[in-house]
C-alpha cells in the first residue's frame, strides 16, 4: 500500500501479504481499511488494484467511508506504460521515496527482460521475488501522474 502526495512524495507505504502472514480475510480487510483511513483526510482518490480482487473491493467499498476508492486494473498492456511513468519520475528526480530496505531492495531486484515471442518488455523482480512494493508505488505515480488534482494518491 502507498500513500504519495501531488509532489510524487511517499508519505507512507506499507507491504503485507495475508497469504505469508497468516491473516483471515477480516484481518487483511481491516488492515486496508487502516491504512485508507489514516490517511483519508488528505486524499484525493485512492486505487485499488481489482486483479482477482472483486470480492475484496467489493467488500471494502460497501464501507461508505472508503467512498474515494476507485477500481484499478493492471494488465499486459498497461504494465509497461505504469512501469515507464515510475521509471521516468525517478530519471526526472521528481519522486521522493522513504528509506524503506525492502522497497529500495525491490527496486534494485526489479527487471525487464523482452519476450522473445512477442518482442514486449516484460517486468518482473528476479528469481520470483517480491514486487508488491514496486508495482504499489508504480500505480501509484501512475494515477497521481494522471491525476495531478492535488491531494494524496492512495494506492492499495
Amino acid at each position: 500500500m502507498t500513500a504519495m502526495n501531488e509532489r510524487f512524495e511517499v508519505i507512507d507505504i506499507h507491504r503485507f501479504n495475508y497469504k505469508e502472514e497468516s491473516l483471515e480475510y477480516d484481518e487483511f480487510k481491516d488492515r486496508i481499511k487502516d491504512f485508507y483511513l489514516k490517511h483519508d483526510d488528505k486524499l484525493a482518490a485512492c486505487y485499488f488494484e481489482v486483479n482477482n480482487n472483486d470480492l475484496l473491493f467489493d467488500d471494502l467499498t460497501d464501507d461508505d467511508r472508503l467512498y474515494k476508492m476507485i477500481p484499478f486494473q493492471t494488465t499486459s498492456k498497461s504494465k509497461p506504460e505504469i512501469i515507464r511513468t515510475l521509471i521516468k519520475l525517478f530519471e526526472d528526480k521528481e519522486i521522493k521515496i522513504p528509506p524503506n530496505t525492502d522497497l529500495i531492495k525491490e527496486l534494485y531486484d526489479f527487471k525487464s527482460k523482452r519476450n522473445p515471442i512477442t518482442g514486449n518488455l516484460q517486468f518482473s523482480n528476479t528469481d520470483g521475488k517480491h514486487d508488491d512494493m514496486v508495482m504499489s508505488l508504480a500505480i501509484t505515480a501512475y494515477c497521481a501522474k494522471e491525476e495531478q488534482d492535488g491531494g494524496i494518491t492512495l494506492f492499495l
